[in-house]
């Protein structure tokens, strides 16, 4: 028993989600880029990147919630198996609807995306203690930018690959890769303490931000970072600064 309550999250699985993660962050921001302009041009981007931002806090808001009724180590891989089936679906849209399509990628690659990229952190500093963080994540980070420069290899590819006319298939493409990482992150065994989660410690962020004002701006200044760079592994070394 004590052993079983000593299981600690594997650093193989932690890897192969962020090198998986960031190839679809980065492919999926060429594919969300091209559909949108083909549909809408780029006079119509500004309105659509500011309706994305608003959608990134909305569901940030809602994902706090969701993780003070479940743990991060159920709700995380279920988020992210969710999201897999959901970009499926747009590419259907896609095929049938170019412009609806568009704007469901877009909102989806900026926003939900987004949510499961924090979402990730969170949970590995559930499952991880100080000390193995320390040890563990630069090799996390490095495994995922191994993915980015492999996610634009992939993007830059797919028309060679899939052949012309079928550029959207990108999109379902996408989705699988986010269905391998909740799989990934459902199967691999969790802490304990990760799986019970803590109900009765848990305070709502509105609160924490409302009594820390160095919090907010940290979180603004995080938000806009990676906004700009669309790094998401700055952000955490932002933290840890």
């Amino acid at each position: 028993m004590a052993a079983a309550s000593q299981r600690r999250f594997p650093a193989w699985a932690a890897m192969a989600t962020a090198a998986l993660m960031m190839s679809h962050q980065v492919g999926g921001k060429s594919i969300r880029d091209a559909l949108f302009l083909q549909s809408f041009g780029a006079e119509a981007l500004p309105r659509m990147v500011m309706a994305a931002a608003v959608l990134s806090v909305l569901l940030g808001v809602f994902g706090a919630r969701i993780y003070s009724r479940f743990s991060p180590a159920r709700a995380v891989p279920l988020s992210f198996l969710a999201s897999g089936v959901l970009q499926i679906l747009e590419w259907r849209l896609a095929e049938t609807s170019p412009r609806l399509g568009a704007v469901a990628v877009y909102l989806h690659m900026v926003a939900f995306a987004a949510v499961l990229l924090s979402s990730f952190w969170l949970l590995l500093s559930e499952e991880m203690d100080p000390v193995q963080a320390k040890k563990r994540f630069g090799r996390i980070a490095g495994a995922g930018t191994t993915g980015s420069v492999l996610g634009g290899l992939f993007a830059a590819n797919w028309p060679n690959l899939a052949g012309a006319g079928h550029e959207t298939a990108l999109v379902a493409a996408l989705g699988l890769i986010h269905l391998l990482c909740g799989l990934l992150l459902l199967r691999a065994p969790h802490s304990r303490q990760a799986q019970r989660g803590h109900p009765a410690l848990w305070v709502s962020p509105r609160k924490v931000l409302r009594a820390a004002p160095h919090l907010r701006h940290l979180a603004a200044l995080g938000e806009g970072r990676f906004h700009a760079t669309n790094d998401p592994f700055d952000v955490p070394q932002l933290v840890v600064q």
